[in-house]
């Protein structure tokens, strides 16, 4: 029986525990990655084998050589002991590396280029990046939520009645832009968005009980408006990068979740593959984490849902 060992260096066929044949890799890195991820192209190693059975020490070699139309199957535990600890030498005997300190030498650099490639694989993954533009949405909904307040808090001095009235706080961002309550007209209203309000704003600004402001005031409340109504874009602009990145790369979680919330799931397991792995019960308590050692803790009610 070969034996098909699939090393840092390349693929050696041994026969009885010496070397038949190497197959050495020209770009260790990458060709390893290749076999790892079964999109090697195998067919020369296949080929060798014939019609001879093999034993391979790794699955996607064993499947890659299956592909290839040679009969193999997986080494045992003891085969595969032996080969790892003979590795060393049948690099050497391989022509492989050119001696036990050289061998040491090409799996240190390997191990470092492996290191790189799978940095640079993760970093480059369309996940990680649906990730931070969550993180980034996430951030922005902070600064807008508290800008939003300290506007409202603000203009509320001088304009009160305005906070009962307008929900929505682009709307009111808007409002606080066109000046003091004195200039707003149905026009300010209008490209406010509020139309259907117009008249009642305007009976309510002409008999408002709130404070004048100074200019000074006026400028700063306005500043925080500006910067609000820009978040408001930047959020819409983020949401819509994130609803196309997942959308490709979670199609079903999307369907379930929407890009939103299926991005703030993607970024508490850390990445699709994670997720994707989870039992049930992880699944149900994610950002639900806190109260669920909580509970472990002190013996309160565990949390039903994250």
């Amino acid at each position: 029986m070969i034996h098909a060992v699939l090393t840092e260096l390349g693929i050696v066929l041994l026969d009885g525990g010496s070397v038949e044949r190497a197959f050495p890799f020209s770009d260790p890195v990458r060709e390893y990655m290749d076999v790892k991820g079964r999109r090697a192209d195998l067919s020369a190693v296949a080929a060798h084998l014939g019609r001879r059975g093999a034993a391979a020490s790794d699955e996607s070699l064993r499947s890659l050589l299956e592909g290839a139309r040679a009969e193999c199957r997986m080494m045992d535990e003891a085969e595969l002991e032996e080969s790892r600890a003979s590795r060393e030498r049948v690099l050497v005997e391989a022509g492989l590396a050119p001696d036990a300190r050289g061998a040491a030498e090409r799996l240190r650099e390997f191990a470092m280029g492996m290191s790189s490639a799978r940095v640079g694989e993760a970093s480059g993954a369309p996940e990680a990046h649906i990730i931070q533009a969550g993180g980034a949405l996430d951030e922005v909904d902070r600064t807008a939520n508290l800008r939003g307040a300290r506007m409202r808090e603000w203009y509320g001095l001088h304009f009160p009645e305005l906070d009962n009235v307008v929900d929505s706080v682009p709307g009111y961002a808007r409002v606080v832009l066109a000046g003091r309550r004195g200039s707003l007209d149905g026009a300010a209203f209008e490209s406010a968005g509020l139309g259907a309000k117009a008249e009642m704003l305007g009976v309510l600004a002409s008999g408002s009980r709130g404070g004048e402001i100074s200019d000074w005031s006026l400028a700063a409340a306005q500043g925080l408006a500006g910067q609000v109504l820009e978040a408001h874009r930047l959020r819409a602009e983020l949401e819509e990068r994130i609803a196309g990145g997942i959308g490709a790369a979670a199609p079903n979680l999307v369907a379930i979740l929407g890009p939103s919330v299926a991005a703030r799931m993607l970024a508490r397991a850390g990445s699709l593959k994670r997720l994707a792995s989870f039992p049930a019960s992880t699944i149900q308590v994610i950002g639900a984490e806190r109260a669920l050692f909580r509970s472990v803790k002190t013996g309160s009610d565990p949390p039903k849902h994250g």
